[in-house]
This record gives structure tokens, C-alpha cells and sequence, in this order.
């Protein structure tokens, strides 16, 4: 039997998980650490799983919230980096001493793409994630499950892209 809390984790999810990406590291944090503890720990009490699986859940959370954007900005860099320089070298480009230029703008726009690609990834995973979470809480046949599960994904992706695109409205400053 689904508890409310089960069906509340999926539901935020499914339809929120983009603008509350901690949350989603945690609760993937906790149901890993749910599944690898008894791996680890012999016939671990309830409690004892619950009370490892949260603290797995709110490690990863804080870890997230702290390097989500300096990691996303790292990788882009390196990406766009590093793609520059396997261009410049294919095509036999070579600048001398101003070669890191290019490389260093590829760089910032490996950033911004980075950044950009990182939130609708964010949308796909955490609709799939809800939609999976809230599915195994049916009980249906596994044929009902699929088309449950491919619904309910596409209408959490459509939410959280709708919501995405939305945008902030000015805020005019008086001089």
C-alpha cells in the first residue's frame, strides 16, 4: 500500500523537479541508499535503513545545491574547450601564441550551452522519475502500468517545459 508520502515525493517530482533539483538528488540519494545499505549492512532494522537512507539523501542534496552550477560551468568549459582544440587541430589551424583564444570562447559557450541543455535533461529525468515512482504505486496490470507511466511522463515533461518557459516578470526600478 502507497503511502502519502510516496505518492506526495512522486507527484513533486513528476511536475516540479526541474525548480527543486536538491530535492530530486535526494530522493534518488535515499532510495539508493534504501537499496545499497542492506548490501553493506546485515539485516539492517527499519529504522536503521530509514535513518542511513535520509542521511544519503540529505548528503547528496547539499552537495548538489552547493555544485550543481560550478559543476554544470566546469564541464561545459572543458567540453567546449576541448572540442575547439580538436577543431583547430583537424583543420589545421594554428594561431602561435593566440591559439587559447579560441579555445577559451568555445569555452564560455560550451558554459551557456551546458547550462541550457542541463535544465531540459533536468525535466526528462525527474518527469520519467515521477512517473516511475508514482506507477509502482498502482496496482495494475503491467500493460495499464506502461501506459500510465508514458502518460504520466510526457504530461510531467510538458508541465515542467510549460512552466520553463515562462517568464519572470520586470521589475521596474525607479532612478
Amino acid at each position: 500500500m502507497p503511502t502519502i508520502f510516496q505518492i506526495l515525493v512522486s507527484l513533486a517530482l513528476l511536475f516540479a523537479g526541474r525548480r527543486v533539483f536538491w530535492f530530486v538528488v535526494a530522493v534518488v540519494g535515499f532510495y539508493a541508499g534504501m537499496q545499497v545499505t542492506p548490501l553493506f549492512i546485515d539485516a539492517p532494522s527499519q529504522s536503521t535503513l530509514i535513518a542511513i537512507s535520509l542521511a544519503c539523501g540529505l548528503l547528496m542534496a547539499v552537495v548538489a545545491f552547493i555544485l550543481q552550477k560550478l559543476a554544470i560551468g566546469i564541464a561545459g568549459f572543458l567540453v567546449g574547450g576541448y572540442g575547439a582544440f580538436l577543431a583547430m587541430s583537424r583543420l589545421g589551424i594554428h594561431l602561435g601564441k593566440l591559439n587559447w583564444i579560441p579555445i577559451v570562447c568555445a569555452g564560455i559557450l560550451g558554459v551557456v550551452l551546458s547550462s541550457m541543455v542541463f535544465e531540459w535533461a533536468l525535466i526528462v529525468i525527474s518527469s520519467v522519475a515521477g512517473a516511475y515512482l508514482l506507477m509502482m504505486t498502482l496496482d495494475v496490470s503491467e500493460t495499464v502500468r506502461t501506459v500510465i507511466f508514458v502518460l504520466l511522463a510526457v504530461a510531467g515533461f510538458l508541465v515542467q517545459s510549460k512552466d520553463k518557459s515562462k517568464k519572470k516578470p520586470e521589475t521596474k526600478k525607479e532612478v
